[in-house]
């Protein structure tokens, strides 16, 4: 983590490792403009990008540029330690106008278009 403003963290494999490993990814990004909270906060510099192993549905790897960013590294830390598919995610407790809700669009975004399901996404 780089405690600059934005934040900068990383938890797990990149794009680059995983390609490396010969382990079938996804990777998918979410930018701030599209999380609740960030445009509540008058800030949406930054984004989320979640990466998947597409034949188990399990995170191999983060990389988060956002205010306060580094708060979302423990809850995707566990997910990959206790390997908690991405569709679990999607179905975990995510308070409304909270950064968090973030980890949640952004695994929804590996399916769907979150423009069309986020209430405040342009």
């Amino acid at each position: 983590m780089v405690f600059t403003d934005p934040q900068v963290a990383g938890v797990g494999m990149d794009e680059k490792e995983a390609a490396a490993k010969g382990i079938p990814y996804q990777a998918t990004t979410l930018s701030l403009s599209e999380v609740p909270r960030s445009i509540a906060a008058l800030d949406t510099r930054g984004f989320i990008k979640l990466i998947r192993n597409t034949e188990t549905d399990l995170l191999i790897g983060a990389r988060i540029v956002a205010p306060e960013g580094s708060e979302l590294t423990m809850e995707i830390s566990l997910a990959i330690k206790y390997k908690i598919p991405v569709h679990e995610l999607v179905n975990m407790f995510h308070p409304y106008l909270t950064l968090s809700e973030g980890i949640k669009l952004a695994a929804l975004s590996f399916t769907m278009d979150v423009k069309k399901i986020s209430c405040c996404a342009s």
